[in-house]
C-alpha cells in the first residue's frame, strides 16, 4: 500500500487522514494514534475533483456510500475518485454504475492511477487502513477502550457510516436515513426476479463471520413459513456451501454466485425480506430498504446498521458466547478456526427473529 501512495505527498492542495501503526500491550487493544493534516483554502472554495483512498471491501464501500452523495450535493458538479484495492476494484466499478458523483475507480497501483497522480485534485481524503481490522473505530479520533477484567474492546458513539460520514463531508449526517447505502439500478436491472421471497444470502467477507447452521436454519424455515419461497444467492468462494443447503433443503431455490453483483442485487432489492451475516449483502438489502435479519458475531451491529430502529430490521447476536465480542476481528490469536463461538447462534432463535421480521414487512 505504502508504495501506491507515495505520489500523493507532491499535490499542492493535500488533505489526508492517517493512522500511526498500532501498538500491542499483551492482549490488550492499543487505540490508533489519528494524524491529520490538511492544508488551507480559501473560504469560499468550491472542490471539484475529490479522491478518496478506500483499500477496503464492497460492504465497506456501501457505507461509504451516503458521504459521496452527500458531498455531491453539497458541491454541484463534483466529480469524485475512488483509489481501492485492485481484488475488489471490478466489484465496485460494477456497484457504482449510475452513481454520478463517482467518476472513476482506480485500482491501488495501477497505470490509470500512477497517470492521475500527475493531474491532482482539488482535494484527497485518505482513509487508509490502519492494520485495524475494524478501520472505523479508529477514524478521527473516536474510538475509547473499555475494560472489565481481561476484556479489552473499543467502541464508539457513532456508527462507522456516520464516521465516513464526517470524514469526507465534514459535517455530521442530518439523520439515520441519510447514511442509508446507495446503489443505482436501471430498470432492465430489476426485473422482479425473487420478488416476494426470502432470500438467504451466503457467504463471510472474514472466515470468522461465517454462520455454521445454515442447513439446520433454512430448514426451519421452509417449516415455518411453508407458503413463502426461498432464493439462496451467494458469492463465488461460498458456493460449496450454498450448494450443500441447497442439497439438504431440496425445496429451495439456489441462484449461481456467477450471476454477477448487480443481478444479486436485483433479487435482494425486490426480497421480501433478507437473512445474512455481517457481509455486503447486509448492507446491499439495506440500500434498498428491505427487512432483514443479520447475524452479528465478532462485529457490532450498533457501528454498521444505521436503521436498527426499524421493526424489521434486526440484528441477532449471543454475548454470552464469547467472553471478547465484540472483538472487532482483533482476537484472531484466539480464534484460529472457524466457527468461531460467537457464531454459533441457535437456528432457533434465528428463525424466531426471522418469521417476525417477515410478520413485520407484510
Amino acid at each position: 500500500m505504502a508504495h501506491g501512495m507515495s505520489g500523493l505527498g507532491n499535490n499542492p492542495t493535500l488533505a489526508l487522514l492517517f493512522f500511526s501503526a498500532p501498538l500491542r500491550e499483551g492482549p490488550r487493544i492499543a487505540l490508533r494514534r489519528l494524524v491529520r493534516l490538511r492544508t488551507t483554502k480559501p473560504e469560499n472554495a468550491c472542490a471539484r475533483s475529490v479522491l478518496i483512498t478506500f483499500p477496503y471491501r464492497l460492504g465497506d464501500y456501501l457505507m461509504l456510500t451516503p458521504a459521496i452523495g452527500a458531498l455531491a450535493r453539497d458541491e454541484s458538479g463534483l466529480q469524485v475518485d475512488l483509489l481501492v484495492d485492485p481484488g475488489v476494484a471490478e466489484s465496485i466499478r460494477e456497484l457504482a454504475r449510475g452513481f454520478d458523483p463517482i467518476r472513476r475507480v482506480l485500482a491501488e497501483g495501477s497505470a490509470p492511477w500512477r497517470a492521475a497522480i500527475g493531474s491532482g485534485w482539488d482535494r484527497v481524503v485518505h482513509l487508509g487502513r490502519a492494520e485495524a481490522r475494524e478501520h472505523g473505530l479508529a477514524l478521527l479520533g473516536r474510538a475509547r477502550r473499555v475494560d472489565g477484567g481481561d476484556r479489552a474492546l473499543l467502541t464508539t458513539a457513532e456508527s462507522i457510516p456516520h464516521l465516513f460520514f464526517e470524514a469526507v463531508v465534514g459535517r455530521p449526517p442530518g439523520s439515520a436515513d441519510s447514511l442509508r447505502p446507495i446503489i443505482e439500478l436501471t430498470p432492465d436491472a430489476t426485473d422482479g426476479e425473487g420478488e416476494g421471497a426470502l432470500v438467504v444470502a451466503i457467504g463471510g467477507a472474514d472466515w470468522n463471520r461465517r454462520f455454521p447452521s445454515w442447513i439446520a436454519l433454512v430448514r426451519q424455515l421452509g417449516e415455518r413459513l411453508p407458503n413463502r419461497e426461498i432464493v439462496i444467492v451467494h458469492g463465488v468462494e461460498d458456493r460449496h456451501e450454498a450448494e450443500r443447503v441447497a442439497a439438504a433443503v431440496p425445496a429451495v431455490r439456489l441462484q449461481s454466485g456467477a450471476l454477477g453483483i448487480r443481478r444479486i442485487c436485483s433479487i435482494l432489492a425486490a426480497a421480501a425480506a433478507v437473512v445474512t451475516t455481517d457481509t455486503f449483502y447486509l448492507h446491499a438489502a439495506g440500500a434498498f430498504a428491505r427487512p432483514r435479519v443479520a447475524i452479528f458475531g465478532p462485529t457490532d451491529p450498533a457501528l454498521r446498521i444505521t436503521d436498527l430502529g426499524r421493526a424489521d430490521v434486526r440484528a441477532v447476536f449471543r454475548r454470552d458466547l464469547c467472553e471478547r465480542a465484540p472483538c472487532h476481528n482483533d482476537m484472531f490469536d484466539r480464534c484460529r478456526g472457524a466457527p468461531v463461538d460467537c457464531m454459533a447462534i441457535s437456528p432457533d432463535l434465528l428463525a424466531d427473529a426471522v418469521v417476525a421480521v417477515c410478520g413485520s414487512g407484510s
